[in-house]
């Protein structure tokens, strides 16, 4: 069976994912607030793949994927984590037991990345994650050079 480990309040929980029938009950639940925030990542994400002649020009797009779906973004951003609290609690009955524990010792980091990991167990061919986590960890890394077209970074005039 396949499982996660997931550190929350300072203690390693392994959480297993659900049989098909308890899974899927899952995602009803969690499906529509889950799918809008992966719809307006999805957008962004397809964007990334594309040729930019500049970095003005990709911001340009990227910011008109979002603006389409900026009420849907807003309204989940609000409640996104109570959202992402109870969709981890809801996933695992182990953590569930745990909620009061976690919830007095724990922080808002961490259960991002046990939501992470859960929504990977329930949509397991979901690339669009895969990719919002990768787009995650190299906005840390993004420079003005690395937003130029190949062949154009480190030019000098």
């Amino acid at each position: 069976m396949q499982t996660v480990k997931i550190t929350l309040a300072g203690k390693t929980y392994e959480v297993q994912k659900l049989p098909i029938r308890a899974n899927r009950e899952w995602r009803k639940k969690f499906d529509e607030p889950i799918g809008k925030l992966l719809g307006a990542a999805k957008a962004v994400s397809d964007l990334s793949k594309q040729e930019w002649k500049d970095s003005r020009e990709m911001f340009a797009a990227i910011g008109l994927a979002l603006a389409a779906h900026v009420d849907e973004i807003v309204h989940v951003l609000l409640g996104s984590m109570d959202l992402i609290t109870q969709a981890v609690f809801d996933y695992s009955p182990m953590l569930k037991k745990e909620q009061a524990f976690i919830e007095e010792h724990g922080f808002d980091e961490e259960m991002v990345r046990a939501f992470v990991e859960v929504v990977q167990l329930a949509y397991p061919f979901s690339p669009v994650i895969k990719s919002m986590i990768q787009l995650g960890s190299q906005a840390d890394g993004i420079s003005q050079s690395s937003l130029e077209p190949s062949g154009e970074s480190g030019k000098t005039t």
